[in-house]
């Protein structure tokens, strides 16, 4: 594959949705609707039967499995009619295996610029959830993971989108604590300069606090000058790719710091690069990038460090290996 330019537009031209049929994941479909403005144009329906209802299907003596398949195709029938009502081209899928696995593997089979998933909404506690196999994809996959979060009505027994698709890459907030990670999620929106991108916030946040018995010195109040250089230098790159880009400067937790200023910038989506597997093949996430993955109201992009973007012939975003 051809090595990602920095000066590239490019548009998301097909997303994987994996969708597990429920209420809530009915909900994301009225999320993607607007996608279609940042130059979506096919989906592909993921749905993935848990292998390991295998085991039941064995003690229980009867066919489960084929069972829970026929009830999905009926679910896989109903969703593809709503997404092509909002004019979209789709193509379902049905697999067996653990799902976050067969997520990540259709994506690559199938090309997509981007997988959408469901979180969980929040607990009875006011904390957000991800689910379990929302988690996992984003440990596994190779493409930027879009995760959307209905509001879910607890009273109704319901979950209803609060918002609209067509806000998710306007305004971007871009996250960033300049390690290569934050460069590859930086290409990734730079990317959407014509698919509808209308401004990007760059934030670093600078971490305060210590170990313990640590002072915090006369110099604390002031922001770094190296802070303030690369910010800027990364602010100037997107403008020089024709993104209209400023930055902010904050001290505080990272990821409560980051949730908060996406509230104040109103953005559509948060988008934070991850950083890949660790030296034994364990699979790793960034902490701050999965705190805000877990606690975000709003959508938020986790973008794999180990893909380099590319454009094809078709002016489509690509995945490839760094």
């Amino acid at each position: 594959m051809r090595a990602f330019k920095g000066g590239d537009g490019m548009t998301l031209r097909r997303v994987l949705f994996a969708t597990d049929l429920s209420a809530y994941a009915g909900a994301v479909v009225d999320c993607l609707g607007g996608l279609r403005h940042f130059g979506v144009r096919e989906v592909v329906l993921l749905h993935v039967v848990d292998q390991a209802l295998g085991y039941v299907e064995g003690a229980a003596g009867f066919d489960l499995i084929g069972q829970l398949k026929a009830d999905a195709r009926r679910g896989l029938a109903e969703v593809s009619g709503r997404l092509e009502e909002r004019g979209f081209t789709v193509r379902t899928r049905l697999e067996v295996g653990v799902p976050a696995r067969e997520i990540a593997r259709v994506a690559e089979e199938e090309d997509a610029s981007l997988i959408v998933v469901g979180a969980l909404g929040r607990t009875l506690l006011g904390g957000a959830l991800l689910g379990s196999v929302a988690e996992r994809v984003l440990h596994l996959a190779q493409r930027p993971v879009l995760i959307e979060r209905p509001r879910v009505l607890a009273e109704l027994g319901s979950a209803e989108c609060r918002r609209r698709g067509e806000q998710t890459f306007a305004r971007v907030l871009l996250p960033t604590d300049f390690s290569p990670p934050s460069a590859v999620a930086a290409r990734f929106v730079a990317g959407l300069r014509d698919a509808g991108l209308q401004e990007v916030v760059v934030l670093h946040v600078l971490e305060e606090g210590g170990p313990r018995g640590w002072r915090r010195p006369r110099s604390a109040g002031r922001i770094p000058r190296g802070a303030e250089v690369r910010l800027q230098e990364m602010v100037s790159a997107l403008v020089g790719q024709g993104v209209r880009a400023r930055g902010r400067l904050e001290r505080g937790a990272p990821a409560d710091t980051i949730i908060r200023v996406a509230g104040e910038e109103n953005v559509g989506s948060i988008v934070m690069g991850s950083r890949g597997r660790g030296m034994v093949a364990e699979l790793l996430l960034g902490s701050v990038a999965e705190r805000v993955a877990r606690r975000s109201e709003g959508p938020v992009v986790i973008v794999p460090a180990r893909v380099a973007w590319v454009q094809n012939e078709g002016n489509e975003m690509r995945g490839g290996e760094q």
